[in-house]
């Protein structure tokens, strides 16, 4: 409504009398400075040649009329940050829908049988947590369940910013339970917070990349903490430099629960796969400070039971509409 007349409306742009060349000009933001922002639509004493769509004026930024007005806009930017309490938040980045092949190549080093190269297509978008779930997190959403589970499980507790571990997949489960009932009020009908499928971890893992690693196909120690990097425990999230995607840890730190039940490849196509119905294991990923490189793999698939719990296993979530 009234995008002609009632009042100018404010942008976020410097004025510039000239529009910059190109065609097409490809998400113009104006100029990095100038004396005076655009104004847009004209307002109620103006004629009608001010109210075109076209029309531009421009004002100092101080200026206040009673033909000066604004109207607001909301932009997508990726990132969605979930406050758990005063002092500690969750970052999650947004992934875009598409098409990536799962599994590994024939040729890949440490391969295992069971990494079918397949091509899967994901038709919904959705939010994975930047970082691996920290012990931090994991004691604000957890601390006061009636589920008898420790807020505070790990085997090197007193670290805030280090990943929660010794968490298996029911625990996980219970944490986002109690995770969309505390958030409840600022949670969009029909979105919750879960454990990712094993094919949207992968895809995020991979973050567009053919190779072992997101990096390449070699490893070290300056790349992951891993059996080689010699520290023989967990490490901060976030020390080693993240995916073409944003995401930290996706090989190394802890190993990732998913929400799939373990079950076999085929060679293919599948589109949204969320795993067999039941299974003889949940699937986990992206190897932890106490495996070898191979485990460490894109491709790599492991799997234990719901109640499975050790210092290597950790897990991120995910957010999106079901």
């Amino acid at each position: 409504f009234d995008m002609h007349g009632n009042v100018w409306e404010w942008t976020a742009d410097w004025y510039q009398a000239a529009y910059p060349t190109g065609n097409p000009v490809v998400d113009p933001t104006g100029p990095a400075s100038g004396s005076s922002r655009v104004i847009r639509g004209g307002y109620w004493s103006n004629g009608g040649q001010n109210l075109r769509s076209a029309r531009r004026g421009n004002f100092t930024s101080n200026t206040r009329a009673n033909y000066l007005g604004f109207r607001v806009a909301f932009q997508f930017t990726g990132e969605h940050s979930v406050d758990l309490n005063a002092s500690v938040k969750l970052d999650m980045l947004w992934v875009e829908p598409g098409t990536f092949t799962m599994g590994s190549p024939t040729t890949e080093a440490g391969r295992d049988t069971d990494e079918t190269e397949h091509n899967v297509t994901l038709t919904q978008g959705f939010y994975l947590g930047k970082y691996e779930v920290t012990q931090a997190q994991y004691e604000a959403v957890m601390r006061g369940n009636s589920d008898g589970l420790s807020a505070t499980p790990s085997n090197w507790p007193n670290n805030p910013n280090r990943p929660v571990e010794r968490v298996s997949w029911a625990d996980a489960q219970i944490f986002l339970t109690r995770l969309n009932a505390q958030q409840s009020a600022n949670v969009p009908a029909g979105w919750s917070y879960v454990l990712p499928t094993e094919s949207q971890w992968e895809y995020a893992c991979r973050a567009g990349t053919t190779t072992a690693y997101s990096w390449g196909n070699d490893i070290n120690a300056s790349l992951a903490n891993y059996d080689q990097s010699g520290l023989s425990q967990t490490r901060d999230v976030g020390h080693y430099a993240a995916n073409s995607w944003g995401f930290f840890d996706m090989h190394g730190n802890v190993y990732e629960l998913t929400a799939d039940h373990y079950g076999a490849f085929g060679s293919q196509s599948l589109v949204d796969p969320t795993g067999p119905t039941s299974g003889s294991g949940l699937v986990f990923r992206g190897g932890s400070w106490n495996n070898s490189n191979h485990f460490a793999r894109s491709a790599k698939r492991q799997y234990q039971s719901s109640e499975y719990r050790t210092e290597t296993m950790g897990f991120r979530i995910g957010f999106q509409q079901q």
